[in-house]
């Protein structure tokens, strides 16, 4: 099984972001449900469609953003357009200035990022936005330099 290392393109974004999944479910991973709800949609494959859609859609608008995908050479991956099969993949962001920075630059002021993909009612989505808000906030005052 010879892996490699290479950047995502686009067109990975559906089998990398269902290797994700798969991946953090089990054993559970508590801070992809938060990114990744198991149910704001009818179906699996209607959430894993929104969580791959959202995802690629964060890429292309975060300058910051770089995902490399490792897959296995010798395998196949049929479901996925019969490509080399992605077995594992990282999303990493480069900064030339503080994050804290960048968010303030924004348009709003880098205001509180909410959970939209959650439903908008209930306990949960504010939850989920409390446990949002404070990462968040955690991330900008400790990540004070690039």
């Amino acid at each position: 099984m010879p892996l490699q290392l290479t950047p995502a393109q686009p067109g990975d974004f559906p089998a990398l972001i269902a290797c994700q999944r798969t991946s953090y479910l089990d054993p559970p991973n508590t801070l992809y449900t938060l990114f990744c709800p198991p149910h704001t949609r009818p179906t699996v494959a209607e959430s894993l469609a929104e969580a791959t859609e959202r995802q690629l859609q964060w890429h292309e608008s975060d300058p910051t953003s770089t995902w490399l995908k490792v897959t296995d050479t010798d395998t196949k991956d049929e479901e996925y357009g019969g490509e080399e099969k992605i077995v594992g993949g990282a999303c990493w962001h480069v900064y030339e200035k503080a994050p804290g920075e960048i968010e303030a630059e924004k348009e709003g002021g880098g205001e509180e990022m909410k959970c939209y993909w959650w439903p908008e009612e209930g306990r949960q989505r504010e939850l989920a936005d409390q446990v949002m808000g404070q990462m968040m906030r955690t991330r900008a005052e400790r990540m004070k330099e690039p």
